[in-house]
Protein backbone atom coordinates (compact mmCIF):
# COMPACT_ATOMS: atom_id res chain seq x y z
CA UNK A 1 0.00 0.00 0.00
CA UNK A 2 1.19 3.24 -1.03
CA UNK A 3 2.89 5.89 2.18
CA UNK A 4 -0.02 8.38 3.26
CA UNK A 5 1.29 11.38 1.42
CA UNK A 6 0.44 13.30 4.94
CA UNK A 7 2.63 10.90 6.73
CA UNK A 8 5.49 11.68 4.42
CA UNK A 9 5.43 15.26 5.32
CA UNK A 10 5.62 14.74 9.16
CA UNK A 11 7.86 11.91 9.13
CA UNK A 12 10.50 14.38 6.82
CA UNK A 13 9.74 16.72 9.49
CA UNK A 14 10.55 14.31 12.63
CA UNK A 15 12.01 11.02 11.13
CA UNK A 16 13.29 9.82 14.46
CA UNK A 17 9.68 9.95 15.77
CA UNK A 18 7.02 9.23 13.10
CA UNK A 19 6.66 6.21 11.38
CA UNK A 20 5.92 5.68 8.26
CA UNK A 21 2.30 4.72 8.80
CA UNK A 22 1.54 7.53 11.46
CA UNK A 23 -2.35 6.58 10.92
CA UNK A 24 -1.70 3.45 13.72
CA UNK A 25 0.09 5.80 15.97
CA UNK A 26 -1.34 7.05 19.21
CA UNK A 27 -2.51 10.66 19.13
CA UNK A 28 -2.33 10.77 14.66
CA UNK A 29 -5.84 10.62 13.60
CA UNK A 30 -6.49 9.81 9.84
CA UNK A 31 -9.56 9.56 7.57
CA UNK A 32 -11.18 6.56 7.36
CA UNK A 33 -9.70 5.24 4.19
CA UNK A 34 -6.00 6.47 5.90
CA UNK A 35 -5.58 8.96 2.88
CA UNK A 36 -5.11 11.74 4.77
CA UNK A 37 -4.21 13.42 8.66
CA UNK A 38 -7.24 15.34 9.78
CA UNK A 39 -6.30 15.66 13.42
CA UNK A 40 -2.83 15.62 15.44
CA UNK A 41 -2.88 15.14 19.19
CA UNK A 42 0.77 14.71 20.30
CA UNK A 43 1.44 15.28 23.60
CA UNK A 44 5.32 14.19 25.54
CA UNK A 45 6.17 12.40 22.03
CA UNK A 46 9.77 13.75 21.63
CA UNK A 47 9.94 15.53 18.30
CA UNK A 48 12.99 17.63 19.11
CA UNK A 49 13.16 19.65 15.93
CA UNK A 50 11.98 22.28 14.36
CA UNK A 51 8.15 22.89 12.57
CA UNK A 52 8.88 23.63 8.92
CA UNK A 53 6.72 25.23 6.17
CA UNK A 54 6.09 21.63 4.92
CA UNK A 55 3.42 21.25 7.57
CA UNK A 56 1.07 23.54 5.59
CA UNK A 57 0.68 20.32 2.84
CA UNK A 58 -1.45 18.74 5.43
CA UNK A 59 -4.32 20.57 3.81
CA UNK A 60 -6.88 19.23 5.48
CA UNK A 61 -5.83 18.96 9.00
CA UNK A 62 -8.80 20.29 11.60
CA UNK A 63 -7.04 20.18 14.49
CA UNK A 64 -3.25 20.14 15.30
CA UNK A 65 -2.37 20.31 18.62
CA UNK A 66 1.22 19.41 19.93
CA UNK A 67 2.15 19.40 23.80
CA UNK A 68 6.01 18.89 24.99
CA UNK A 69 7.52 18.09 22.48
CA UNK A 70 10.67 19.92 22.51
CA UNK A 71 9.43 21.61 19.28
CA UNK A 72 11.69 24.64 18.44
CA UNK A 73 12.29 27.41 15.64
CA UNK A 74 9.69 29.71 14.87
CA UNK A 75 6.06 29.35 13.88
CA UNK A 76 6.01 29.38 9.60
CA UNK A 77 4.39 32.21 8.26
CA UNK A 78 3.11 29.95 5.54
CA UNK A 79 0.80 28.35 9.06
CA UNK A 80 -1.62 30.87 7.40
CA UNK A 81 -2.73 29.21 4.56
CA UNK A 82 -3.95 26.25 6.39
CA UNK A 83 -7.78 27.34 5.91
CA UNK A 84 -9.31 24.24 7.38
CA UNK A 85 -7.27 24.30 10.68
CA UNK A 86 -9.93 24.97 13.77
CA UNK A 87 -7.72 24.13 16.91
CA UNK A 88 -3.75 25.37 16.52
CA UNK A 89 -2.34 24.54 19.76
CA UNK A 90 1.99 24.29 20.38
CA UNK A 91 2.43 24.43 24.31
CA UNK A 92 4.90 24.11 25.84
CA UNK A 93 7.84 23.75 23.73
CA UNK A 94 10.79 25.99 22.54
CA UNK A 95 9.57 27.75 20.06
CA UNK A 96 11.09 31.13 19.43
CA UNK A 97 10.66 33.86 16.87
CA UNK A 98 7.12 36.51 16.70
CA UNK A 99 3.80 35.06 16.15
CA UNK A 100 3.71 35.53 12.24
CA UNK A 101 0.45 37.92 11.23
CA UNK A 102 -0.31 35.38 8.75
CA UNK A 103 -2.08 33.38 11.78
CA UNK A 104 -4.82 36.13 11.53
CA UNK A 105 -5.93 34.20 8.31
CA UNK A 106 -7.07 31.47 10.05
CA UNK A 107 -10.73 32.22 9.83
CA UNK A 108 -12.19 28.96 10.88
CA UNK A 109 -10.01 28.69 14.39
CA UNK A 110 -11.84 28.12 17.60
CA UNK A 111 -8.74 27.93 19.55
CA UNK A 112 -4.92 29.15 19.87
CA UNK A 113 -2.90 28.25 22.07
CA UNK A 114 0.75 29.20 22.29
CA UNK A 115 1.55 28.84 26.30
CA UNK A 116 4.75 28.19 27.69
CA UNK A 117 7.02 28.65 24.72
CA UNK A 118 9.89 31.24 24.11
CA UNK A 119 8.08 33.67 21.54
CA UNK A 120 8.83 37.56 21.64
CA UNK A 121 7.77 40.67 19.76
CA UNK A 122 4.33 41.75 19.85
CA UNK A 123 1.01 40.25 19.56
CA UNK A 124 -0.01 40.73 16.19
CA UNK A 125 -2.87 43.12 15.42
CA UNK A 126 -4.70 40.60 12.97
CA UNK A 127 -5.64 38.30 15.88
CA UNK A 128 -8.93 40.43 16.14
CA UNK A 129 -9.77 38.94 12.31
CA UNK A 130 -10.09 35.00 14.06
CA UNK A 131 -14.18 35.64 14.07
CA UNK A 132 -14.44 32.42 15.30
CA UNK A 133 -12.29 32.18 18.02
CA UNK A 134 -13.26 31.11 21.64
CA UNK A 135 -9.94 30.25 23.10
CA UNK A 136 -6.44 32.52 23.36
CA UNK A 137 -3.59 31.20 25.39
CA UNK A 138 -0.67 33.26 25.31
CA UNK A 139 0.57 32.55 28.31
CA UNK A 140 4.46 32.37 29.61
CA UNK A 141 6.33 33.92 26.87
CA UNK A 142 8.33 36.82 26.24
CA UNK A 143 5.76 38.84 24.35
CA UNK A 144 6.12 42.72 24.80
CA UNK A 145 4.25 46.04 23.16
CA UNK A 146 0.50 46.19 24.07
CA UNK A 147 -2.73 44.07 24.47
CA UNK A 148 -3.88 44.65 21.15
CA UNK A 149 -7.50 46.44 20.93
CA UNK A 150 -8.40 43.93 17.98
CA UNK A 151 -9.04 41.46 20.24
CA UNK A 152 -12.28 43.21 21.31
CA UNK A 153 -13.81 41.94 17.49
CA UNK A 154 -13.58 38.44 18.87
CA UNK A 155 -17.44 38.22 19.79
CA UNK A 156 -16.87 34.61 20.55
CA UNK A 157 -14.07 34.63 22.88
CA UNK A 158 -14.79 32.70 26.05
CA UNK A 159 -10.94 32.64 27.28
CA UNK A 160 -8.06 34.97 27.45
CA UNK A 161 -5.30 34.18 28.92
CA UNK A 162 -1.98 36.58 28.51
CA UNK A 163 -0.64 36.18 31.73
CA UNK A 164 3.53 36.51 32.60
CA UNK A 165 4.69 37.94 29.44
CA UNK A 166 6.24 41.60 29.60
CA UNK A 167 3.16 43.02 27.93
CA UNK A 168 3.29 46.84 28.96
CA UNK A 169 0.73 50.13 28.47
CA UNK A 170 -3.23 50.22 29.06
CA UNK A 171 -5.91 47.48 29.51
CA UNK A 172 -7.89 47.97 26.48
CA UNK A 173 -11.67 49.55 27.04
CA UNK A 174 -12.23 46.69 24.17
CA UNK A 175 -11.81 44.29 26.18
CA UNK A 176 -15.37 44.82 27.55
CA UNK A 177 -17.23 43.81 24.24
CA UNK A 178 -16.21 40.29 24.73
CA UNK A 179 -19.82 39.38 25.98
CA UNK A 180 -19.31 36.12 25.56
CA UNK A 181 -15.89 36.18 27.88
CA UNK A 182 -15.89 33.77 31.06
CA UNK A 183 -12.00 34.10 31.95
CA UNK A 184 -9.62 37.31 31.69
CA UNK A 185 -6.32 36.56 32.65
CA UNK A 186 -3.76 39.25 32.19
CA UNK A 187 -1.45 38.63 35.57
CA UNK A 188 2.75 38.78 35.71
CA UNK A 189 2.89 41.77 33.26
CA UNK A 190 3.86 45.56 33.03
CA UNK A 191 0.45 46.94 32.17
CA UNK A 192 -0.25 50.45 33.07
CA UNK A 193 -2.94 52.99 34.46
CA UNK A 194 -5.89 52.35 35.79
CA UNK A 195 -8.15 49.59 35.13
CA UNK A 196 -11.15 49.88 32.37
CA UNK A 197 -14.51 50.44 33.82
CA UNK A 198 -15.94 48.66 30.69
CA UNK A 199 -14.67 45.08 32.18
CA UNK A 200 -17.69 45.43 34.21
CA UNK A 201 -19.98 45.31 31.56
CA UNK A 202 -19.10 41.43 30.74
CA UNK A 203 -22.32 39.31 32.06
CA UNK A 204 -20.65 36.09 31.86
CA UNK A 205 -17.50 36.60 33.49
CA UNK A 206 -16.26 33.94 36.10
CA UNK A 207 -12.21 34.58 36.83
CA UNK A 208 -10.60 38.16 36.55
CA UNK A 209 -6.87 37.85 37.09
CA UNK A 210 -5.16 41.13 36.92
CA UNK A 211 -2.32 40.76 39.58
CA UNK A 212 1.12 41.81 39.51
CA UNK A 213 1.14 44.39 37.18
CA UNK A 214 1.55 48.14 37.14
CA UNK A 215 -1.83 49.56 37.80
CA UNK A 216 -3.08 52.39 39.07
CA UNK A 217 -6.76 54.42 40.81
CA UNK A 218 -9.51 52.80 42.07
CA UNK A 219 -11.55 49.21 41.73
CA UNK A 220 -14.36 49.69 39.62
CA UNK A 221 -17.51 50.35 41.22
CA UNK A 222 -18.65 48.83 37.74
CA UNK A 223 -17.12 45.06 38.90
CA UNK A 224 -20.10 45.15 41.13
CA UNK A 225 -22.25 44.51 37.66
CA UNK A 226 -20.43 41.10 36.88
CA UNK A 227 -23.30 38.43 38.63
CA UNK A 228 -20.86 35.31 37.25
CA UNK A 229 -18.12 36.73 38.69
CA UNK A 230 -16.58 34.17 41.01
CA UNK A 231 -12.85 35.47 41.68
CA UNK A 232 -11.23 38.47 41.43
CA UNK A 233 -7.30 38.83 41.97
CA UNK A 234 -5.71 42.36 42.06
CA UNK A 235 -2.69 41.56 43.83
CA UNK A 236 0.56 43.40 43.65
CA UNK A 237 -0.89 46.61 41.88
CA UNK A 238 -0.72 50.24 43.13
CA UNK A 239 -4.48 50.19 43.36
CA UNK A 240 -5.79 53.47 45.58
CA UNK A 241 -8.95 54.18 47.10
CA UNK A 242 -11.77 51.72 49.12
CA UNK A 243 -13.07 48.79 48.25
CA UNK A 244 -16.27 49.99 46.19
CA UNK A 245 -18.99 48.95 48.26
CA UNK A 246 -20.67 47.82 45.09
CA UNK A 247 -18.71 44.36 45.16
CA UNK A 248 -21.31 43.33 48.01
CA UNK A 249 -23.55 42.49 45.02
CA UNK A 250 -20.98 39.73 43.88
CA UNK A 251 -23.26 36.97 45.17
CA UNK A 252 -20.96 34.26 43.29
CA UNK A 253 -17.67 35.62 44.33
CA UNK A 254 -15.47 33.04 46.36
CA UNK A 255 -12.03 34.99 46.02
CA UNK A 256 -11.16 38.48 46.44
CA UNK A 257 -7.63 39.41 46.49
CA UNK A 258 -6.30 42.51 46.93
CA UNK A 259 -2.88 41.65 48.55
CA UNK A 260 -0.34 44.37 48.79
CA UNK A 261 -1.99 47.34 46.91
CA UNK A 262 -2.24 50.98 48.03
CA UNK A 263 -6.08 50.24 49.00
CA UNK A 264 -7.28 52.27 52.02
CA UNK A 265 -10.51 53.41 54.63
CA UNK A 266 -12.90 51.03 56.19
CA UNK A 267 -13.48 47.52 54.67
CA UNK A 268 -17.13 46.96 53.57
CA UNK A 269 -19.62 44.64 55.08
CA UNK A 270 -17.73 41.65 53.61
CA UNK A 271 -19.72 38.96 55.51
CA UNK A 272 -22.42 39.76 52.63
CA UNK A 273 -20.16 37.91 50.26
CA UNK A 274 -21.66 34.74 51.83
CA UNK A 275 -20.31 32.28 48.88
CA UNK A 276 -16.58 33.68 49.82
CA UNK A 277 -14.09 31.23 50.57
CA UNK A 278 -10.81 33.40 50.69
CA UNK A 279 -10.64 36.30 51.41
CA UNK A 280 -6.82 38.46 51.06
CA UNK A 281 -6.31 42.43 51.75
CA UNK A 282 -3.06 42.08 53.41
CA UNK A 283 -0.55 45.06 52.85
CA UNK A 284 -2.77 47.97 52.42
CA UNK A 285 -3.29 51.12 54.27
CA UNK A 286 -7.36 49.70 55.58
CA UNK A 287 -8.34 51.17 58.77
CA UNK A 288 -11.03 51.17 61.19
CA UNK A 289 -13.25 47.51 62.48
CA UNK A 290 -12.73 44.05 61.47
CA UNK A 291 -15.74 43.36 59.71
CA UNK A 292 -18.61 40.47 60.43
CA UNK A 293 -17.68 37.42 58.52
CA UNK A 294 -20.27 35.16 60.68
CA UNK A 295 -22.52 34.84 57.38
CA UNK A 296 -19.53 33.78 55.55
CA UNK A 297 -19.44 29.80 56.51
CA UNK A 298 -17.63 28.51 53.20
CA UNK A 299 -14.63 30.93 54.14
CA UNK A 300 -11.07 28.86 54.69
CA UNK A 301 -8.82 31.58 54.53
CA UNK A 302 -8.71 34.95 55.72
CA UNK A 303 -5.57 37.80 55.61
CA UNK A 304 -6.33 41.00 57.06
CA UNK A 305 -2.37 41.28 58.30
CA UNK A 306 0.06 44.60 57.68
CA UNK A 307 -2.96 47.08 57.63
CA UNK A 308 -4.10 49.77 60.44
CA UNK A 309 -6.84 48.17 61.64
CA UNK A 310 -8.18 49.04 64.65
CA UNK A 311 -10.82 47.36 67.96
CA UNK A 312 -11.37 44.05 69.14
CA UNK A 313 -11.16 40.85 67.17
CA UNK A 314 -14.88 39.43 66.76
CA UNK A 315 -15.08 36.08 68.17
CA UNK A 316 -17.67 35.09 65.94
CA UNK A 317 -14.29 34.25 63.66
CA UNK A 318 -13.68 31.36 66.19
CA UNK A 319 -17.29 30.13 65.17
CA UNK A 320 -16.67 29.50 60.84
CA UNK A 321 -16.96 26.31 60.19
CA UNK A 322 -14.46 26.09 57.23
CA UNK A 323 -11.80 28.53 58.47
CA UNK A 324 -8.07 26.91 58.57
CA UNK A 325 -6.16 30.27 58.09
CA UNK A 326 -6.31 33.26 59.61
CA UNK A 327 -4.04 35.98 59.66
CA UNK A 328 -4.37 39.59 61.72
CA UNK A 329 -0.60 40.57 61.99
CA UNK A 330 0.70 43.86 62.20
CA UNK A 331 -2.52 46.21 62.88
CA UNK A 332 -3.71 48.03 65.62
CA UNK A 333 -5.88 45.77 67.49
CA UNK A 334 -6.75 45.64 70.81
CA UNK A 335 -8.21 43.33 73.45
CA UNK A 336 -7.62 39.69 73.58
CA UNK A 337 -7.93 36.80 71.05
CA UNK A 338 -11.35 35.52 71.65
CA UNK A 339 -11.11 32.02 73.60
CA UNK A 340 -13.55 30.72 70.42
CA UNK A 341 -10.58 31.47 67.97
CA UNK A 342 -8.09 29.48 70.41
CA UNK A 343 -9.70 26.94 70.40
CA UNK A 344 -11.15 26.76 66.92
CA UNK A 345 -10.06 22.39 66.18
CA UNK A 346 -10.28 23.41 62.43
CA UNK A 347 -7.55 25.93 62.70
CA UNK A 348 -4.52 24.79 60.91
CA UNK A 349 -2.67 28.82 61.10
CA UNK A 350 -3.04 31.78 63.25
Amino acid sequence: MAQNPDCAVLQGMFPKSIPGNCCAMTGIFCDATGSYISEIDLRNVPLNGPLTSNITKLNRLVSMSFGGNGITGTIPPEIGQMSSLQNLAIWNNSLTGSIPAEIGQLSGLTQLDLDNNRLNGAIPDSIGNLSNLQFLFLYRNYLNGGVPTTIGNLKLLKTLDLGANALSGTIPTELGKLQNLQQLYLPFNFLSGSIPASLGSLPLLANLGLQWNGLTGPIPPEFGSMPSLVQLVLDGNQLSGQIPMQLLQLKQLQVLSVFQNSLNGNLPPLGALTKLQFLDVTSNFFTGALPDLSNCTALQTVHFGFNMLSGEIPSSYGSLPSLIDINLAKNQLTGTIPIQLQYANNLLSV
